[in-house]
């Protein structure tokens, strides 16, 4: 039983660094299917006959009551939700047909879309990175970057024709992503501004002529432009 205590908090734990230090998965949803678990690997340890194992069965419970209180009082002091409405609002009074919005988490392009929709505004082209959400097959959210295959489709939007602006959205993602993107849009655009939401940094650029954009190469997405 202990052994099985072990395991399943082992997990836990696992998950939970592992969203702090890379693609963030600790979320609410995953609490349902795993509190069958947690109550029997919590309440296992405390039917042992063994005293020791009843005494850390109590200890680990005090351990998870302090986590829980602590996690809880700081959930309800911050305030953890992206303003996705406000920041598509802003993003939207400034765009226009020559305008290209990016996503980075891509996922965020089904939230800009809802909003848009409801304002009834003017509609930009969009495109994500590594690829939109809905041109995945099928569509996937939170996608690491693997190279600089994951910019063909920014690429392509960049150059197919004229713009008068790129607008980053930069929400939940991988940190450092996120950096990679815009190193590649320093090579390509010149920053213009930058505006913060909850949750959410937009940056606009305004793009370069083609044949002062820099190529897309491992190096510059690594290093940056000089």
């Amino acid at each position: 039983m202990l052994c099985w205590w072990v395991f399943v908090a082992a997990t836990i734990t696992a998950v939970y660094v592992y969203s702090h230090v890379s693609t963030p998965i600790f979320m609410e949803r995953i609490f349902t299917p795993l509190c069958g678990v947690v109550a029997v690997a919590m309440s296992a340890p405390l039917a042992s006959s063994s005293r020791w194992i009843r005494q850390a069965g109590w200890g680990m419970v005090g351990l998870l009551l302090i986590l829980s209180t602590t996690s809880t009082c700081w959930r309800i002091t911050h305030d953890t939700r992206e303003d996705w409405r406000e920041a598509v609002a802003f993003a939207q009074s400034r765009a226009t047909e020559d305008s290209l919005v990016v996503f980075y988490a891509n996922e965020g392009e089904l939230l800009y879309d809802f909003y848009r929709k409801r304002a009834q505004s003017n509609m930009p082209r969009l495109t994500g990175v590594p690829v939109r959400f809905h041109h995945g097959n099928p569509p996937r959210a939170m996608l690491r970057l693997t190279g600089q295959n994951d910019f063909v489709e920014l690429d392509n939007a960049l150059t197919r024709r004229p713009l008068d602006r790129v607008t980053l959205f930069l929400s939940h993602g991988r940190p450092a992503d996120q950096l990679i993107v815009m190193r590649y849009l320093l090579g390509k655009c010149h920053p213009e501004g930058v505006f913060r939401f909850d949750g959410i940094t937009l940056y606009d650029f305004s793009p370069l002529p083609p044949t002062a954009m820099q190529p897309v190469t491992e190096a510059t997405l690594h290093k940056g432009p000089d």
